[in-house]
């Protein structure tokens, strides 16, 4: 199945480098139904997650920091060390 990107995803990953698609999951249909694009860089971890109606993670302060971007997609900055 084709996942069709929000407008702010779409401009992310044409500015940044996709290192590596992980924990991917398919519906009974071999739909993807979730999955995480890492776009890290050398100091700063950035994921992408994609999974329809997800609850947003709490913030671990100085590790990790969550942000939704859509009801599908939310983005996740962790520190590096």
């Amino acid at each position: 199945g084709i996942i069709k990107l929000g407008a702010s995803v779409a401009s992310f990953f044409a500015a940044t480098s996709l290192l590596m698609v992980e924990e991917c999951t398919y519906d009974a249909h071999g739909t993807l139904s979730s999955a995480v694009f890492d776009c890290s860089e050398p100091f700063v971890r950035h994921y992408y997650h994609y999974k329809p109606g997800y609850p947003l993670p709490a913030d671990e302060p100085g590790e990790a920091w969550y942000e939704p971007i859509d009801s599908r997609w939310y983005h996740e900055v962790r520190d590096w060390n």
